[in-house]
């Protein structure tokens, strides 16, 4: 940096000096720079008149002979420009006050059902009643009505769908919000086990409940 502007000096000088006669002569006004009245001598220096500690860029001007040039002071050109103060810090992030919706918690169980069965029993519906009270209050309830891969695909559709109403009926009799409440049947499809065997098919027809509960603080 000190190099570079030694050499910007230089060639400054050596083009004022080639292009000023050593005859008096009217020097016009540039940018912060003095003028220098006529009838002076030649230009022999160039000043600068506003130390680098106290502006970004340095300010320099013409001098000698009649021109008085500055007082010389300590060498500034190497100070440092203050930098920018640094930026606040980020906020801290806002805790959740009491009421506030904290986290979802997912919770599922299965209602199994006889073969070609649409309703189940009072046996099938059991793991339903220890999470009754979370679906009375749960956010989103969704029933996936499924079926094994015994008969046609239509015919197993439709059975998936009936397992699935049959299961939301129950629900809404036992005081579920009947609005939260949703449904995805679908037969011959997303098997819980393989179909190749009687209890791996048995496991395949179920109902799946899903349930959702917004916890808050």
């Amino acid at each position: 940096m000190r190099h570079a502007l030694s050499m910007a000096l230089t060639a400054l000088a050596l083009a004022a000096c080639a292009a000023v006669p050593e005859s008096a002569m009217t020097v016009s006004k540039t940018r912060d720079a003095a003028p220098v009245p006529a009838g002076g001598g030649p230009i022999v220096r160039i000043a600068q008149t506003a130390p680098a500690a106290t502006t970004a860029i340095p300010k320099f001007t013409l001098c000698g002979g009649e021109v008085p040039c500055p007082e010389p002071t300590r060498k500034t050109l190497d100070a440092a420009i203050p930098l920018p103060p640094p930026a606040p810090p980020a906020p801290p992030a806002r805790t959740p006050g009491p009421g506030v919706e904290k986290m979802a918690v997912i919770r599922s169980v299965a209602v199994r059902f006889a073969f070609a069965r649409a309703h189940p029993t009072a046996r099938d519906l059991a793991p339903l009643r220890a999470l009754m009270e979370d679906m009375r209050s749960a956010e989103r309830i969704t029933l996936r009505g499924r079926t094994d891969a015994v008969g046609g695909k239509p015919d197993n559709d439709r059975l998936a769908l009936r397992r699935a109403e049959a299961v939301r009926e129950y629900l809404i009799g036992y005081g579920v919000d009947a609005g939260r409440i949703g449904i995805e049947a679908e037969g011959k499809c997303c098997y819980a086990a393989s179909n190749r065997t009687p209890e791996g098919r048995a496991a395949n027809r179920r109902v799946e409940v899903i349930v959702t509960v917004v916890m808050k603080e």
